[in-house]
């Protein structure tokens, strides 16, 4: 398994904590990756570059008003930052000549909660789980299906939020990047939540999350003030703006692949 955590350069406490849970846990044989997060407000005219206009002045008015409409709607730079995290870690696992498309990759943020024996019980899960799969969510927050009972072994995802842990497949990238990546448009869990209801993605979570999020400790520096942000507005989780219906330009992935480059990817393990 090789495995990646986001992680921005300031943020050493979560780092450490993360690489104690990781050391404690049944990934310790994994390779462990550290992408440098972005930090838009810092690098904010090579990120605007790669954000849909529209999409700029929704995040104006969400600053302004100090809440969002939707859930889809970009709530800070932190968002901004933490999306092209995402798609510069895709684009490093696409570039990764050392792998053939079938390969999985564990992607995590530096706030996830690791339990003991994760990689047992998703080797466990990926029995239940149907062939073709393209992101397995290990934790989200999405309507829990009536359907689900106690033999349930997976969940067809649509719409979800929340990108802390999953499995992604380095085919799945390639099908990212193809339908539209960039300019970001929306948050990141609503763009893929947008694919998968297209049905461009496979994405499926399992019936008991595997993987928590440690917010009480570290909070968040992409989401707004829970309790103002829910007095104001119901926060609907509308389907995701306007998609695009285009492959993702070659001008777009060098600016990506350059903002890959300058926060760039370490070995940790």
């Amino acid at each position: 398994m090789i495995c990646y955590v986001l992680n921005l350069e300031r943020h050493q406490a979560r780092l450490q904590s993360f690489l104690q849970q990781f050391d404690s846990s049944d990934l310790t044989a994994s390779e462990l990756r550290r992408f440098r997060a972005v930090d838009a407000a810092s690098v904010w005219p090579h990120a605007r570059a790669l954000v849909y206009e529209p999409a700029l002045a929704r995040l104006a008015a969400v600053e302004r008003r100090g809440f969002r409409q939707t859930h889809a709607e970009m709530p800070s730079m932190g968002g901004i930052g933490c999306a092209l995290s995402h798609l510069c870690t895709w684009l490093d696992i696409l570039y990764d000549a050392a792998t053939t498309a079938s390969q999985r990759y564990l992607v995590m943020e530096d706030d996830a909660i690791l339990p003991g024996r994760l990689l047992a019980s998703v080797n466990t899960a990926l029995q239940g789980v149907p062939a073709g799969w393209d992101i397995l969510l290990l934790g989200c927050r999405t309507t829990r299906p009536s359907m689900v009972t106690k033999h349930t072994t997976h969940v067809d995802i649509r719409m979800f939020q929340g990108t802390h842990a999953y499995l992604i497949s380095k085919a799945a990238v390639g099908k990212i990047f193809e339908n539209g990546a960039l300019p970001l448009r929306v948050q990141i869990d609503s763009f893929l939540s947008g694919l998968a209801q297209a049905k461009k993605l496979k994405i499926y979570a399992l019936p008991k999350h595997l993987v928590g999020v440690n917010l009480k400790r570290w909070g968040s520096s992409v989401q707004l003030d829970y309790d103002f942000e829910h007095s104001h507005a119901k926060l609907a989780y509308d389907p995701p703006f306007e998609m695009a219906t285009r492959s993702t330009s070659v001008g777009d992935l060098q600016r990506l692949d350059a903002l890959r480059g300058q926060y760039g990817v370490d070995r940790l393990r």
